[in-house]
């Protein structure tokens, strides 16, 4: 099987390369053109033009890191890097491989935020935010494509390295800290289910609804800084009030760390696959212990 990933060098890329069967052929876009690999079939390209393998499978996950500061300027780069782009790749498989499966990354901030009382379903309308609308265009430009499209909306991926990993060095520090109420919740997900959810796409012939990759198991902000202290056996003693996030994080403070989403269990558990990890504390004790 050939595949072509973009985004294949970061956290998610990484883990989903390590996993591939070992007979597979990789080409990974990526910006960063001077890396090798020493396996020859894993190969690195800086341009679409670049890539010689038709690829079976394309997987499509690049992006400028959306948390930071969003002026207008780091507004245009978290757009240009998934949408630009993603109209720039569809373009290229409608030309060069209308024949591949492409499975594209969204995020759950498609939807509008929700509270635990009153979880958000599956099928809704994208919410009117910047990360709504940022979503919404991202899946258009992938459906561009005129093959197989399959779209993974994933929520926060905990492993080694993204959310979980910046946590750890403060909460053993005695510096963890909840943000806001600590009551917004975090759809969280194991890597290890992000990993078996895009392989699951990428081997699905008909087009299905978005999956929406996020565990069985609602939490909070505050929940899960208390689970992964509690493995480090320390506390979470600190807390910073909203205005003090709103003050220095603006608007992606007030969308993405403030204000959290909570699903529907039922509807989360009943999709395309099985989730290895639905149990926070058993997430947070496998990634520790790797």
């Amino acid at each position: 099987m050939d595949y072509l990933i973009t985004g294949g060098t970061g956290f998610i890329g990484n883990a989903l390369i390590a996993t591939l069967p070992t007979n597979s052929t990789v080409t990974v876009l990526t910006r960063q053109a001077s890396l090798k690999s020493s396996n020859p079939k894993i190969n690195y390209v800086n341009s679409l033009e670049a890539v010689n393998k038709v690829p079976n499978v394309v997987i499509n996950l690049a992006g400028e890191p959306i948390f930071g500061h969003w002026s207008e300027s780091k507004k245009q780069r978290i757009i240009n890097s998934r949408v630009k782009a993603t109209e720039a790749l569809s373009e290229f498989l409608n030309a060069r491989a209308p024949n591949a499966t492409l499975v594209s990354a969204s995020a759950v901030g498609y939807y509008p935020h929700s509270s635990k009382e009153d979880p958000t379903a599956l099928i809704s309308t994208a919410s009117s935010s910047f990360a709504g609308h940022l979503c919404h265009s991202w899946e258009q430009a992938a459906k561009l494509f005129r093959g197989t499209v399959h779209i993974a909306r994933l929520g926060i991926v905990l492993g080694k390295g993204g959310y979980l990993q910046q946590l750890i060095l403060p909460t053993k520090l005695g510096l963890a800290m909840h943000l806001g109420s600590g009551q917004q919740g975090v759809p969280w997900v194991h890597i290890d289910d992000v990993v078996k959810g895009i392989l699951t796409l990428a081997q699905t012939t008909n087009e299905s609804s978005p999956l929406v990759l996020v565990a069985p198991s609602q939490n909070s902000h505050a929940e899960i800084n208390n689970a992964l202290a509690a493995q480090l056996n320390r506390k979470v003693r600190l807390s910073v009030p909203s205005s003090l996030v709103k003050l220095f994080g603006g608007e992606m403070a007030n969308e993405l760390i403030l204000n959290g989403h909570y699903f529907n269990t039922s509807q989360l558990a009943n999709q395309l696959i099985d989730f290895r990890f639905s149990n926070l504390n058993a997430a947070i004790e496998d990634i520790l212990s790797t």
